[in-house]
């Protein structure tokens, strides 16, 4: 073989191997917190028909059972809440502004959830807290896929009424 050959199978290995890794690891990262989404569902009796990763967030829906989980993933322990929509009047998105001291139009959030509305009006609100400014580092596509969600839990939550 040529040496300059080897030389370019070298430099493409170099490059090609880190950019591989780097998108094999992140698809793992998400796989696995679909899974244990997955397991939540079995061992709640729901199954998950349809989800959504982020970050260390997994939101899903089981139309069957009309139930929605959202499940954060923790350090010590991972955060997981349930929904049954048939205990909801409606699910809104809830956004939280910071106050800007400039003088520049931006918009900052300091939060973004959706919020379920309870049946019973003594009954709290459930809230899942899809962006925090303490807990989040970037705020990246959280409001469209609150806005997203939201839309498809108020067509099943609907359907109750």
């Amino acid at each position: 073989m040529n040496s300059i050959v080897i030389i370019g199978i070298i430099i493409t290995a170099l490059i090609v191997g880190p950019i591989w890794w780097l998108i094999h690891t992140q698809g793992a990262g998400k796989r696995k917190l679909e899974k244990e989404l997955a397991a939540l569902g079995q061992k709640e009796g729901i199954e998950i028909s349809e989800h959504q990763s982020w970050s260390n967030k997994v939101i899903g829906l089981d139309r069957e059972h009309e139930k929605a989980a959202f499940l954060i993933q923790g350090n010590p322990q991972n955060k997981i809440i349930l929904a049954d929509l048939k205990k909801y009047t409606g699910c809104s998105v809830e956004k939280k502004l910071l106050e800007n001291g400039s003088k520049e139009n931006a918009i900052l959030f300091s939060s973004i959830a959706l919020c379920f509305t309870p049946r019973e009006k003594s009954a709290p609100a459930l809230v899942f807290p899809l962006y925090t400014d303490e807990e989040d580092m970037t705020l990246n596509n959280e409001l469209h896929i609150a806005e997203e969600w939201s839309g498809k839990f108020n067509v099943i939550i609907r359907r109750n009424i």
